[in-house]
């Protein structure tokens, strides 16, 4: 295969691919905003591009003066040389969304100049990772926390690219997967309101005691007897069986993510000496596990059934336990935990502790965790099967739009030389 021609192709298109530098198809922009006609101050996202700091970061972060700032129109592009996980060189962005803006002068913000280059594919060169070893030569990153990457405007624009002679070549490769970026933009958008739907349901199909409900804001038709509150020790019993005889030998982790899995798919290696779990906490089937450990997500802490279908282990930091007969329906019980209805308990008889990534509350106080629960079993397996099905449909938008991620990753390698 010849250098500079991609492996794959539109039909139609011979030759090879013409090397360039950024400078030969741009121009740089660097017109202040000093008559502070332009009032809206922007900022990059890696997912949503050029984009207002007030509707990415729900308030302004600049100044109301901003006359010291660039100004970018519609259709310019701007690198920002900050740099992030998903961005370790930086992002260029084209401003789609606005017809105006403005942008702190740590932007080089830019436009094209030639007729040899299609703003489309230029968007679309820079999401692939062709011009990052360039930057990686010319920068080194500089003394701010957030990594701003010290590259001068000189070594940006001398940015190698190589593109197609024919821009009508140049312009399917853009606008197709500019097409494929409207479908992601169309999954994520779906599973966001997707996720808000979730959560939504799950505030009010499970009873707010903190505001004095004694039944949900949103309930099935024909049930209109109160629920019941019952505490945890009398609905289950604390698990404390040690591995004494070494004979499980599967670690598990709860996340407050992915519920309980097996450590090695969690953290992709073995975290636990297999020969020093002896002290470790048997979990059978179906048993909930409580991890103290705090995060966004879970800010008390979360607590998963092990819906594995076997027996594993876990750390004695875990609280292990499991409920009798008389309890709720499983699937209930496993979105009663995933609401928040629990954590003004929580709060109000535990604390983080010593270590701020860890909750920390007595054995005594959690068994009185009340748990608010219809008596009518059929209910509780209606809000159970309906949280679990929509949370299903969560699940293969999820899986559709990291696939389709996927595959517009390895046409960026691929369709470009």
């Amino acid at each position: 295969m010849k250098k500079n021609i991609p492996e794959i192709r539109f039909k139609g298109y011979q030759g090879e691919w013409v090397a360039t530098t950024l400078r030969d198809v741009v121009i740089r922009v660097a017109s202040k905003n000093e008559d502070n006609r332009v009032t809206l101050p922007l900022t990059i996202s890696a997912r949503h591009g050029l984009i207002s700091q007030t509707e990415f970061f729900n308030s302004r972060i600049a100044a109301k003066n901003v006359r010291d700032y660039y100004v970018i129109r519609k259709g310019e592009f701007a690198y920002n040389r900050s740099t992030s996980d998903s961005s370790p060189f930086g992002a260029v962005k084209r401003l789609d969304r606005y017809d105006a803006g403005v942008l702190s002068t740590l932007y080089l913000v830019f436009r094209i100049s030639s007729d040899n280059i299609h703003s489309n594919y230029l968007v679309s060169y820079f999401s692939t990772g062709n011009w990052h070893q360039h930057i990686a030569e010319n920068a080194a990153e500089g003394a701010r926390n957030h990594g701003l990457l010290n590259i001068t405007a000189e070594d940006f624009f001398s940015t190698p690219i190589k593109a197609p002679i024919e821009t009508a070549e140049q312009e399917k490769i853009g606008l197709f997967l500019k097409t494929l970026d409207k479908l992601i933009e169309k999954l994520e958008a779906k599973l966001d309101k997707l996720r808000k739907l979730k959560q939504a349901l799950l505030n009010k199909m499970f009873i707010n005691v903190n505001g004095g409900g004694k039944v949900p804001e949103i309930r099935f038709k024909g049930y209109n007897e109160g629920w019941t509150t019952t505490v945890l020790m009398e609905l289950a019993s604390k698990m404390a069986e040690k591995n004494a005889s070494r004979v499980h030998k599967v670690v598990l982790t709860n996340s407050a993510e992915y519920g309980i899995i097996d450590q090695r798919h969690y953290f992709e290696r073995e975290i636990v000496n297999g020969n020093n779990v002896q002290g470790y906490y048997v979990v059978q089937k179906n048993d909930y596990v409580y991890n103290p450990r705090i995060s966004t997500s879970a800010p008390v802490g979360p607590i998963n059934r092990n819906k594995l279908g076997l027996i594993g282990i876990v750390s004695p930091l875990y609280y292990v336990f499991r409920f009798n007969d008389h309890a709720p329906n499983f699937e209930y019980l496993d979105y009663f935990f995933k609401s928040s209805v629990w954590h003004k308990f929580m709060f109000t008889y535990g604390n983080s502790g010593a270590r701020s990534d860890r909750f920390s509350i007595s054995d005594a106080l959690f068994i009185t965790l009340p748990i608010q629960h219809p008596k009518a079993e059929l209910e509780q397996i209606q809000i159970g099967t309906a949280l679990s099905n929509l949370e299903q449909v969560i699940q293969k938008t999820d899986l559709k739009l990291t696939k389709i991620r996927a595959v517009k990753q390895s046409l960026l390698q691929k369709m470009f030389a």
